[in-house]
């Protein structure tokens, strides 16, 4: 997804007919796994106290919630270098909410229930390709968009990165 797709779809999100805090989940749902390259999975299991009080990084673990999709899964998600300034103060809003709520997730309904993987996946999905028109496009594109746009960032900043060691002349 590109970045102007990708605000679109946040836009359309805030759109939504469902309560405030629901549609602040969803937005926190695209863009933790578009910005971070969180599956589905991992986003709705996060736990308030797997976010840092800083709310700097979180904590990819298993948890009551379910298991990571491997080992090398688990990990520290660095949130104050991946998300931008209004990312985070959708993240701190959404943190101070969810603590003065019922549950212990960070994502969850207005009850405070957490989502279910294939719940968010339908919402995120429906949201997806109702905004791009691209029936194609899933919640795993977000992921893949994190890591196409780390490459390409790779790419800009990398000093040491040649492209003349390609062969191809386009990318020369």
């Amino acid at each position: 997804l590109s970045e102007t797709m990708f605000q679109a779809v946040l836009i359309n999100a805030q759109n939504l007919k469902i309560a405030k805090d629901e549609v602040e989940a969803i937005q926190l749902s695209l863009i933790l796994g578009q910005r971070c390259g969180l599956r589905i999975g991992e986003i709705v299991k996060i736990r308030l106290n797997d976010v840092a009080q800083s709310s700097a990084y979180l904590e990819v673990r298993d948890n009551k919630y379910g298991n990571n999709k491997t080992s090398s899964a688990l990990r520290r998600v660095l949130l104050s270098q991946l998300l931008i300034e209004s990312d985070m103060l959708l993240l701190k809003r959404v943190v101070v909410r969810r603590h003065q709520s019922i549950g212990d997730t960070l994502i969850a309904s207005q009850p405070g229930r957490a989502y279910s993987s294939g719940d968010m996946s339908r919402i995120l999905t429906d949201l997806i390709k109702g905004t791009t028109g691209l029936a194609y496009l899933t919640t795993h594109h977000l992921r893949h968009s994190c890591l196409t746009n780390f490459q390409l960032m790779s790419f800009l900043y990398d000093k040491s990165y040649r492209f003349a060691d390609f062969e191809h002349d386009s990318l020369q």
